[in-house]
């Protein structure tokens, strides 16, 4: 018999950590045009570009996976609490809510 001991409110932190995280994410990175002028050769902004619309394209994806990561975390917390719920109910002999 195995036994998991979980710290539901750590849980529920992680998926808002999670959150915050995916939304400083989503905005890093989204400035590099803004270097074009100071830059100056053409090259240089030409190679810059085409990093910059890789790395948008990344950063969704990124971005995306942390998001699931978060909802899977609140939802493993939700689930958590509702059993734990019935198992007291069960015990107290009453309903689970």
């Amino acid at each position: 018999m195995s036994f998991l001991e979980v710290d539901i409110d750590e849980l529920e932190a992680l998926g808002r950590r999670l959150r915050a995280l995916r939304d400083g994410f989503d905005t890093m990175g989204r400035d590099f045009g803004a270097y074009h002028e100071a830059i100056g050769s053409r090259r240089v902004n030409e190679r810059l570009a085409q990093v910059a619309g890789n790395w948008t394209k990344h950063r969704q994806r990124i971005g995306a996976d942390i998001e699931e990561a978060a909802a899977m975390a609140e939802a493993a917390a939700a689930q958590y609490r509702r059993t734990e719920s019935g198992i007291t109910g069960a015990a107290q002999g009453t309903e689970p809510p």
